[in-house]
């Protein structure tokens, strides 16, 4: 493709992507066919960036163009087709303009999931609807052996309007359960709300610490410490209980109690990151981490599936919907925070160990604030934004244990400060639950 022509397309992507129809319509008619078989990296046509952008004017005038609407159904890397990706983004408008241009309504993506399957699992009603009314089959499976009928979530406008399809069901049971929701809460396809642009394995992947109090067998009831589960407190649960995920039980004897409690994590994406290759499920207690793009910039920061984002662009998630939301996604630099369950080391001491490589340092001074916080230990107080530090993933309250492989313990804060200095470097540090900052540090 001539270089005018290459940059052509780009822009054509960009404005599809932002509903910019007039600038659309000019660089089409400008670039000619070479600009109408526009892709980008993961070989999405135009059809397919207008959709999982919900820009409904830019799909509208695109579907007119004879040469599109031949390639309607076109799939990208992972297998989607445009009608895929904005049923599972819930733009019931853009799914409507497919449907009634005839897009085929069964097609499964990589991980065999129909268009009607990712509109039920993500609760889009509407999307839903249009899909059924059309004609979409309900009870086609995906890899895990579930169908739209077992995917809407109980209780939900959608598990209504799908008990007209469960008397087609095959028999189910404890056997189908096992092949429907564990799988479902093990695999790291996780949920696909917002971006459905990540792509992922085709292998399900165990993600270790996030499912296991989801997946208790009947009859064997998770216990927590206290009368209700708050930010500090510890899930128990008999090793029985535990599905098999070797990478969770394997060195835990049988019988034994495995005990979780909640972190927050820090992810630090710096102005070279274009995409956060991530997508995020907006759920009723706020917005969470989905499908991550295997070696992508969201996985190479220790971001993983089911993480809780409480904080974006250093703006509280807690009561604020998508629109507010995912403005702050696209600012650069961008500071996520997010909670994660973990399984605990030490019942007397919870915490988690973490590794962090700290980079080559972009300021002078390491950018961490150091104190003592009782025998042997030396404590992160404060963490400069503009840090290699925080870049890093380190938060106030890490207790420093190792710095290059050296034991820590028992040292100052002015030697530890100036150890950090010596860039890059390797920390090893220890990480409290959430709620226990007010405790002292004991190790």
């Amino acid at each position: 493709m001539p270089k005018d022509n290459r940059g052509q397309a780009s822009e054509a992507l960009d404005a599809a992507a932002a509903n910019q129809v007039e600038d659309l319509k000019q660089l089409v008619q400008a670039g000619g066919t070479a600009v109408e078989d526009a892709c980008n990296a993961e070989h999405q046509n135009l059809l397919h960036v207008a959709a999982v952008h919900g820009a409904e004017e830019s799909l509208s005038w695109l579907l007119n163009r004879p040469r599109l609407r031949k390639v309607i159904d076109k799939k990208d890397d992972a297998c989607r087709t445009p009608l895929h990706l904005c049923a599972a983004m819930g733009y019931d408008g853009c799914v409507q303009k497919l449907v009634d241009i005839a897009a085929a309504l069964d097609r499964q993506d990589e991980t065999k999931s129909t268009p009607l399957i990712l509109a039920v699992r993500f609760d889009w009603t509407n999307a839903a609807r249009i899909l059924l009314e059309a004609g979409a089959d309900p009870l086609i499976e995906d890899q895990q052996g579930c169908n739209a009928v077992d995917v809407a979530a109980p209780g939900s406008e959608l598990a209504e309007m799908m008990l007209a399809f469960r008397g087609m069901r095959r028999a189910s049971g404890w056997l189908q359960l096992t092949r429907c929701l564990i799988p479902q809460m093990w695999r790291q396809k996780g949920a696909r709300h917002e971006a459905y642009i990540a792509g992922g394995e085709a292998t399900p992947t165990p993600v270790d610490g996030h499912v296991v109090k989801a997946i208790a067998r009947p009859g064997v009831q998770p216990t927590a410490i206290g009368s209700s589960m708050g930010a500090t407190d510890v899930l128990r649960l008999p090793i029985e209980s535990v599905a098999s995920n070797a990478q969770t039980v394997s060195a835990v004897p049988k019988g034994a109690l495995v005990e979780f409690a909640v972190f927050r994590y820090h992810a630090f994406f710096d102005v070279e990151v274009k995409r956060l290759e991530f997508e995020v499920a907006w759920k009723e207690e706020g917005p969470e981490v989905g499908t991550i793009r295997p070696g992508g910039a969201a996985e190479q920061r220790g971001v993983v599936p089911g993480d809780k984002l409480v904080e974006i662009g250093g703006v509280p998630t807690k009561g604020k919907g998508r629109d507010e939301l995912l403005p702050q996604l696209k600012g650069r630099p961008l500071l996520l925070k997010v909670d994660r369950e973990e399984r605990i080391r030490d019942v007397e001491q919870p915490h988690i160990q973490l590794e962090l490589q700290l980079g080559s340092g972009h300021q002078s001074g390491t950018g961490v604030g150091l104190i003592s916080a009782g025998p042997r230990c030396v404590v992160v107080s404060s963490v400069d934004e503009a840090s290699d530090a925080r870049a890093a993933g380190l938060v106030e309250g890490d207790a420093i244990i190792r710095i290059n492989g050296v034991d820590a313990m028992g040292s100052t804060p002015e030697v530890l400060r100036a150890a950090l200095e010596d860039r890059p470097c390797a920390v090893t540090i220890r990480r409290r639950p959430l709620g226990s900052e007010k405790k002292p540090w004991s190790l």
